[in-house]
Parts: C-alpha cells; sequence; structure tokens
C-alpha cells in the first residue's frame, strides 16, 4: 500500500478520536440458520468514536420514479474511520437515542477503508 494512504488513513483515526463522541455500535448476529429460520449467535457491543454529521438530509432509495424519486428521512449521520468494520443493520447509540444503521458510505482510496458515514433512523 501506498505511504500516503497510510498517512490519510491515521490522520482520519487522529481526528476522529481527537473530536469525536462516544458512540456504542451493538453488532450481530449475523449468522442465518435456516432451519429456525432466524439469525443465531450472541450481539455484541463495542464502543467507537464518530463525528455527528449535520449536513444529511435525505437518502435517495435505490430505485427511481419517473419524475419522481423516493426518499426516505435520516435522522442521524456519523462519520467513523476504518478501524471499524459496520453492518447495514447494527444499531448504533448516540447521545443516548438508538439508530439503526440504514446505509453505510465508504471512502476507500485503493481498497483501504479511510471513512466509513453511516446514516441511521430511529
Amino acid at each position: 500500500m501506498h505511504e500516503v494512504y497510510s498517512d490519510v488513513y491515521q490522520i482520519a483515526i487522529d481526528k476522529i478520536a481527537e473530536f469525536g463522541m462516544d458512540v456504542a455500535i451493538t453488532q450481530g448476529p449475523f449468522v442465518y440458520d435456516p432451519v429456525k429460520g432466524e439469525r443465531t449467535g450472541s450481539t455484541t457491543t463495542i464502543t467507537r468514536k464518530g463525528l455527528k454529521i449535520t449536513d444529511f438530509s435525505r437518502l435517495i432509495s435505490d430505485f427511481r420514479i419517473i419524475g419522481n424519486a423516493s426518499t426516505m428521512k435520516v435522522d442521524v449521520g456519523i462519520m467513523f474511520g476504518g478501524d471499524v468494520e459496520l453492518h447495514d443493520d447494527d444499531v448504533m447509540e448516540v447521545e443516548g437515542t438508538k439508530y439503526t444503521i440504514v446505509q453505510i458510505k465508504h471512502v476507500a482510496p485503493a481498497g483501504l477503508n479511510i471513512l466509513q458515514y453511516a446514516l441511521g433512523r430511529v
């Protein structure tokens, strides 16, 4: 990996640690049991630093309607570094409120996950 990407990654992690707030992320279980028709295993809660994003508004859905696009309100946006693996059904607790992650956007030049934007709904 090119040293520029490593430097940018470390700067992102350092700045989020310096200016971010603690966000509790509950993950799992992710193993689907077809016999039971449900996921099996236990959940894990980790705490990472994240920056609350205030300039998001709406998430445009995956499908398009001619002349109009379907949108969904997003309640919170949190920017994380690449030091946590997020999944689209994790739950984030931010300032005492729990949000389900509905979309994760990655900034990953040369395959190195530098930043992640997690958009959540109550």
